[in-house]
C-alpha cells in the first residue's frame, strides 16, 4: 500500500498525461524499459466491416498506478467506431473498473489516460497480457492494403508520451509492439440471405420479402443473394434455396457454406459487407 496524497496521486497522474507536465514526482525513463511492454494485436478485416483489436500489458517489474496509451493509424485505411476498457480495466481496482480513464479520438488515432484507484490502495501486479483496451476499427481502404497501428507519442495538444505510472509515482516508458491489419476482399456465403451465418426457411422468405413485399436488404451484399451464381436477383434465387433446403435441389454454388470470395466477381454483383464473415 502506498503512502502517498490521493489527491496528490491524481493530481500528478493529470498533469504529467494532459497537462504534458512532467513533475517532479514523477519522473519519465528516457529509455524503453524492457519490464514493460504495450501491445496491440494484428489481424484481418474486409472492407466495410469492423474488427476488435485488444491492447495489452505485460509487466514484471513493480506494482502499477496507471498508464497512458497513444495509437495512431491511417484514417483513409481504418476508422475508429469504438473504443471501450479491457477486461483487466474492468476489474483491476479491488475487482471494480478503474477509477480514472479519460479517452481522446481522433481521425488518425486515439489516447488513453487511466489511474487505477485514486487511494492508492489498488495497483496491477506483474504478469501477462493484461487486456487495457478493446479498440474497434472499421475498414475504409480497398482490399489488398495493410493498415499499421502504430504507438505513437504525437497525439493530443501537447502530445502525450505512452508510459506506465508506478506505484512509487515513477513514470517508466514501455516496450512498445505495434500491429498491423490486412485489408482483405469480403467474403460472404452465398444464399444466407439475413447474414446470421446459416442457411435456414428464414433465407428465401427473407428473398422473397425484399423482391415482392417491399422490403430493402440494407445488408449490401447482392453475391449473397444470387442463390444460383447466375448474376441476377429473382425469384429463381429463391426456389434455388427452397429446392436445396426441402426438395434435394442441387447444392449451392461457392462460396458455401463457409466464408468465401466470389468466383465470378467479373459479373455485375458486389458485396460490400457481410456480417457472418471476418
Amino acid at each position: 500500500m502506498s503512502s502517498s496524497n490521493p489527491i496528490l496521486s491524481f493530481s500528478r497522474v493529470v498533469s504529467a498525461f494532459f497537462l504534458g507536465a512532467v513533475v517532479a514526482a514523477m519522473p519519465l525513463s528516457a529509455q524503453d524499459n524492457p519490464d514493460y511492454q504495450f501491445s496491440i494485436g494484428s489481424g484481418a478485416v474486409s472492407t466495410g466491416n469492423s474488427v476488435d483489436i485488444s491492447v495489452t500489458l505485460d509487466s514484471s517489474g513493480e506494482l502499477i498506478a496507471g498508464w497512458a496509451i497513444g495509437v495512431c493509424t491511417d484514417p483513409n485505411q481504418l476508422q475508429i467506431v469504438g473504443l471501450e476498457m479491457g477486461a483487466t480495466s474492468l476489474v483491476v481496482n479491488g475487482g471494480s473498473e478503474v477509477d480514472f480513464r479519460i479517452v481522446n479520438i481522433q481521425p488518425d488515432g486515439f489516447q488513453v489516460a487511466v489511474l487505477i484507484d485514486i487511494s492508492d490502495l489498488n495497483f496491477l501486479l506483474p504478469g501477462n497480457g493484461y487486456e487495457l483496451e478493446v479498440v474497434t476499427y472499421s475498414a475504409v481502404a480497398t482490399a489488398g492494403s495493410v493498415a499499421t497501428l502504430q504507438f505513437c507519442d504525437t497525439l493530443g495538444n501537447p502530445p502525450i508520451a505512452n508510459q506506465v505510472v508506478l506505484a512509487s509515482g515513477a513514470g517508466v516508458t514501455p516496450i512498445q509492439v505495434s500491429g498491423t491489419l490486412d485489408i482483405v476482399e469480403v467474403t460472404f456465403i452465398r444464399g444466407d440471405i439475413d447474414q446470421d451465418g446459416r442457411l435456414t426457411i428464414a433465407d428465401p422468405i427473407s428473398l422473397l420479402t425484399i423482391l415482392f413485399i417491399g422490403g430493402t436488404d440494407e445488408l449490401n451484399c447482392d453475391d449473397a443473394r444470387d442463390a444460383n451464381n447466375d448474376a441476377r436477383i429473382d425469384l429463381a434465387d429463391a426456389i434455388y434455396l427452397l429446392s436445396y433446403q426441402f426438395g434435394n435441389g442441387p447444392i449451392i454454388p461457392a462460396p458455401f457454406p463457409d466464408c468465401g470470395s466470389d468466383p465470378t466477381a467479373d459479373d455485375a454483383l458486389s458485396c460490400d459487407s457481410f456480417a457472418a464473415c471476418p
